[in-house]
């Protein structure tokens, strides 16, 4: 397995050695042999690491010059190294999908650049698996409204966007970890208490939210649970009642959601593009084909109030039509971008596939 010719390596337990593969976006791990025994691949979880370091306790520090981010991996385990966390993040405004092939035998981490990530150990998965980290989760209209009455039920108010992990229902031979973004923001608007956020996932099958054993970081927003099968799952905490601090919350500026539907589109003419930034100013989105041509923009989106089940409650929401009779087969690239006055701009991006 080639690496760059630019790389930072470091010596660990058992003579290995691990390697700082600033061009192909990844720290990888090769035993005596030079057999890979470890990879943390991908370009959303590393964009250009730069230098490797370890502290006394075996822990590994991954330097990440472009993304700004100091990732801990530490400390090893039998198969590889332990639990990620990151020790410094970046301001980051987008939350791409991470995708990365996770092997069976090594296993390793795919994370997106707002920490949404998964932490795969080697045996876990029973063959060799492309592993997504998405917002793109969609539920039937019943499930949406089931989802939304339990969360209510239960006090529950969403502290982000619902993260998904894919495939769904992915079952491993081991407990993987998950580590999930909260938007402290929400926490302060809906009265939460930061120390008792928890990941939660919806049971079809029993009809509620299940909480996990959670482990909160306050420093980096982010809340960490194992689990053994893939699906969607949600940071969540008991908010206040008081009708003015849920309207402080839809209305304060920041992304809470954003995603295309039906995606894929088949057999229709028109797909809706949803945003939920609080309240913007103004919101536009450009979409480009896989040459990164533009094949459509505009800024005439509808505004209304709307509790659409993602466990968020009512939120600011812009929705555009896009017209997708004029292109052909493929996947799109879209870019939404919503602006307010005095506030960074917030830009998400994701894929619409068009199936004629």
């Amino acid at each position: 397995m080639s690496t760059d010719q630019h790389v930072n390596k470091r010596r660990t337990s058992g003579g290995q050695d691990t390697v700082a593969d600033s061009g192909h976006h990844r720290v990888v791990k090769f035993d005596r042999q030079g057999n890979v025994t470890l990879s943390y691949t991908g370009s959303q979880q590393f964009n250009q690491v730069q230098g490797l370091g370890l502290d006394a306790n075996g822990a590994l520090y991954a330097v990440d010059r472009n993304a700004n981010d100091v990732l801990k991996l530490g400390p090893p385990t039998s198969g590889g190294f332990g639990a990620m966390s990151f020790v410094v993040g970046g301001a980051v405004t987008t939350a791409a999908p991470a995708v990365a092939v996770v092997a069976k035998d090594v296993g390793g981490v795919v994370a997106r650049q707002d920490h949404a990530a998964v932490v795969i150990p080697p045996q876990a998965l029973a063959q060799d698996t492309l592993i997504t980290v998405s917002s793109d989760v969609t539920h039937s209209p019943v499930e949406a409204t089931a989802m939304a009455a339990q969360g209510a039920a239960m006090g529950l108010k969403g502290a982000a966007p619902t993260i998904n992990y894919g495939p769904e229902g992915t079952q491993f031979a081991v407990p993987v970890t998950i580590v999930l973004p909260f938007d402290p923001a929400l926490v302060s608007a809906y009265g939460m208490n930061a120390d008792a956020l928890k990941v939660y996932y919806w049971n079809p099958t029993a009809g509620h939210w299940e909480a996990l054993d959670s482990t909160i970081d306050p420093i980096n927003h982010t809340v960490a649970a194992q689990t053994s099968h893939f699906s969607a799952y949600q940071v969540m905490g008991s908010g206040g009642s008081s009708v003015g601090v849920a309207s402080a919350a839809q209305d304060a500026f920041g992304l809470r959601a954003a995603y295309v539907f039906p995606n894929p589109v088949r057999g229709v003419r028109a797909v809706t593009i949803r945003v939920q930034p609080g309240l913007a100013d103004s919101v536009e989105v450009h979409v480009y084909d896989v040459t990164g041509r533009r094949v459509h923009s505009s800024s005439d989106f509808r505004f209304a109030v709307l509790d659409d089940g993602n466990g968020l409650g009512a939120q600011d929401t812009y929705d555009h039509v896009w017209d997708v009779s004029g292109v052909g087969s493929g996947v799109y690239t879209y870019v939404i971008t919503a602006k307010k006055g005095g506030q960074a701009d917030i830009h998400k991006s994701g894929k619409v596939g068009v199936i004629k």
